[in-house]
């Protein structure tokens, strides 16, 4: 059935939320456009939110949907989202894997997918012109501009060349302006899919 499916048993959720699972119905799971939706229900959002928060959603274009009287919640690999307003609840919290692994695509830590960055993406655009560097009056590249909680949000990373391995920002190690591979211990770049 869907590939969330035995993800939801008929187990209570432990007390911290971390390895419990929960009895959720199973209505169906829908294929729109390449996306997956594994669309459950709970009795009400608190039970939803509850069955979400055990779930992880590692590749793109998959969601898991609890629906509820109350409104229907969404979970995908950035975030824990209203389906009606598409507004964030929260952000998702990632487990780490038992050993880190090489992966251009997938966080070596917690082994979710790393979106890549892309200029024509109309979020990562700048409103104001770009910026030039005061010494050089060359351009400044926009992307330098993201905060890691941006790109926590957008569900970006990086990528160290040195050893082909993505980070999620959620398990990058910073420091100072540098992303450190947590493998090799090179400095990393924004993941644009491009070295991959």
């Amino acid at each position: 059935m869907g590939m969330f499916r035995s993800l939801f048993r008929k187990q209570e959720p432990s007390s911290k939320g971390t390895n419990g699972r929960v009895d959720l119905p199973h209505k169906g799971t829908e294929v729109q456009n390449r996306s997956q939706y594994d669309v459950y229900e709970a009795r009400n959002r608190k039970s939803a939110l509850e069955a979400l928060r055990l779930v992880e959603v590692k590749e793109p274009l998959s969601y898991v949907i609890v629906e509820t009287p109350e409104g229907n919640l969404g979970r995908d690999l950035v975030s824990i989202f209203d389906e009606a307003s598409g507004a964030t609840v929260e952000l998702v919290k990632r487990t780490p894997l038992p050993r880190k692994r090489v992966s251009p695509t997938h966080c070596a830590n917690c082994g979710y997918f790393v979106l890549p960055a892309k200029s024509d993406q109309p979020w990562l655009r700048v409103a104001a012109p770009s910026p030039l560097d005061i010494q050089t009056n060359i351009p400044v590249d926009h992307m330098s501009f993201f905060s890691t909680e941006d790109m926590t949000v957008k569900g970006l990373g990086f990528y160290c060349p040195s050893c082909a391995t993505a980070w999620c920002s959620s398990c990058a190690t910073l420091r100072g302006s540098d992303a450190i591979c947590g493998i090799c211990s090179g400095i990393m770049s924004i993941h644009t899919g491009s070295s991959s």
